[in-house]
């Protein structure tokens, strides 16, 4: 993922969701304290060492995303933890129906 990219996701859609809609982002992440495990931190250097200038590059700051996401209007509405250390970050726009947040 580019690294400009979760910006421009939540930029980019916001005029075009439906009022109740939701948008699903689906990975590995890593947090404000660090990486969730080493496997993700060996999978995060190879996405970085692919790519002249990488970086940039590698996993996505799970919580920065979430922060990126308020700036634009929307909201965290559900988190779901899935195998192999992956997450489903599921965020709809803030007013939109069942607005409330998800814990991290």
């Amino acid at each position: 993922m580019i690294p400009t990219a979760p910006e421009n996701i939540f930029a980019r859609l916001r005029p075009l969701m439906a009022p109740h809609g939701v948008l699903a982002i689906y990975g590995p992440f890593k947090t404000d304290a660090g990486f969730l495990s080493a496997s993700d931190e060996k999978f995060d250097a190879s996405l970085r060492q692919r790519r002249p200038g990488g970086e940039a590059f590698g996993l996505r700051n799970r919580d920065e995303v979430v922060r990126i996401a308020e700036r634009h209007g929307w909201i965290l509405k559900e988190r779901i933890d899935m195998p192999m250390g992956n997450v489903i970050l599921v965020f709809g726009l803030v007013g939109g129906e069942n607005g409330s947040r998800a814990k991290l």
